[in-house]
């Protein structure tokens, strides 16, 4: 038996969530983005491509659901279902291989995955930033900590994590301010603290999925648990 939900509008159940609900993170993201229907949007590893569907719907974008883990036949199938395959593209690529043209995007987003090839600044500039149209805009959601941690607390939380080295890419969002705020290729870098996150993430250990399960002694253990919202413009 699985779970089934409903988030502004999208349809899913406990088959389709992968981390925090990304809906509801990028919804919040989002309202910090000025996305007009018609534009081009990455959405970076999508996962099974909730996140797409609902930019898709809610503002009439036109989104390339770029996963490497999820088949793009997989996601298409939800696509369909969702009556949104005018404007959601699933494709399959790595984050370092993604084969589009420069200058294409309008918008690039990222929702709980930017931390796992992000947080090397080379990142952002060798492999994301040239696929973004000049003035473009990026929203990204990172989960990470309200402070820095040492190795000791950060092996202390992986023992109730279903992945502790994915704790190594967690960071503060000052953290995450000022190396975006080293780079020269964007402009009017923002982060912020997500007021969704909890909800998201109790969305995900309340599924029925396995993984999720494992990471309930994590998200209640974990005081400093946050979701930080990043956005940004290329120079």
């Amino acid at each position: 038996m699985t779970h089934h939900y409903e988030t502004f509008g999208i349809e899913f159940d406990d088959t389709n969530l992968m981390g925090p609900n990304a809906i509801k993170l990028a919804e919040e993201v989002c309202r910090h983005l000025d996305l007009q229907p018609g534009m081009k949007v990455l959405d970076l590893a999508c996962g099974t491509a909730l996140s797409s569907l609902f930019l898709a719907k809610q503002y009439g974008v036109t989104v390339f659901a770029t996963d490497l883990w999820i088949s793009p036949t997989e996601n298409y199938q939800r696509v369909v279902e969702a009556g949104l395959e005018d404007l959601v593209y699933p494709i399959y690529s790595e984050a370092h291989s993604l084969p589009y043209a420069d200058e294409f995007f309008d918008a690039i987003v990222c929702f709980d995955a930017y931390q796992y090839f992000g947080s090397d600044e080379r990142y952002l500039n060798d492999y994301l930033i040239k696929l973004l149209k000049p003035n473009g805009q990026i929203g990204l959601a990172i989960p990470g900590f309200s402070h820095e941690m040492s190795d000791e607390e950060i092996r202390q939380c992986g023992e109730n994590c279903s992945g502790p080295d994915d704790l190594l890419g967690f960071h503060t969002s000052q953290w995450w301010q000022e190396l975006w705020g080293r780079i020269r290729a964007v402009k009017d870098v923002e982060t912020f603290e997500l007021a969704c996150s909890d909800d998201a993430w109790e969305d995900w250990i309340g599924s029925l999925n396995p993984i999720g399960q494992e990471d309930t002694d994590f998200f209640r253990n974990t005081d400093a648990l946050i979701t930080i919202g990043l956005i940004a413009r290329r120079s």
